[in-house]
């Protein structure tokens, strides 16, 4: 009976993790396509596929092969390991959870994705380089106000 209790627990552990684990790689797909300023449309076409299976793969829903990993590495120009950079310092939590993490959080924010996605089209080093300077200066600005008061 208690070898039994055991292996259903770890097959459930077991199962948590590899929904997390899929969750966490939809996300930073889903990172990375936006980052670059492409729509779920644009990746299914480089993909060969439909978007429906995008917005699949990015929700976690739906598992990702390693060849599939590839494709998805070569289409949004990164390294695979990409997508699994820092799911070992995550792992275990829930899917609730992940998405309560800070990375997550400015991953969805909107106002992010659209800043990205503006200073990704600038072209102009110099260009980029003052935007990058505005917005420290900013953050500086609103840091020393709030410690002030």
């Amino acid at each position: 009976m208690s070898e039994t209790l055991d292996s259903d627990f770890h097959e459930d552990f077991t199962s948590k993790q590899e929904d997390y684990a899929n969750i966490f790689v939809g996300l930073r797909i889903r990172e990375r396509r936006k980052a670059r300023g492409m729509n779920q449309q644009d990746l299914a076409t480089a993909l060969g596929c439909r978007y429906q299976q995008i917005q699949k793969y990015e929700k976690g829903v739906n598992r990702i092969g390693v060849g599939k990993l590839a494709a998805f590495a070569r289409a949004l120009d990164v390294p695979t390991s990409y997508f699994l950079e820092g799911l070992d310092d995550t792992l275990g939590q829930s899917r609730d959870g992940l998405r309560d993490q800070p990375q997550a959080s400015w991953v969805m924010d909107q106002d992010v994705i659209d800043l990205v996605q503006n200073f990704s089209r600038l072209e102009n080093p110099s260009s980029r380089k003052q935007i990058t300077g505005m917005v420290e200066h900013l953050v500086s600005i609103e840091s020393f106000t709030k410690a002030i008061k």
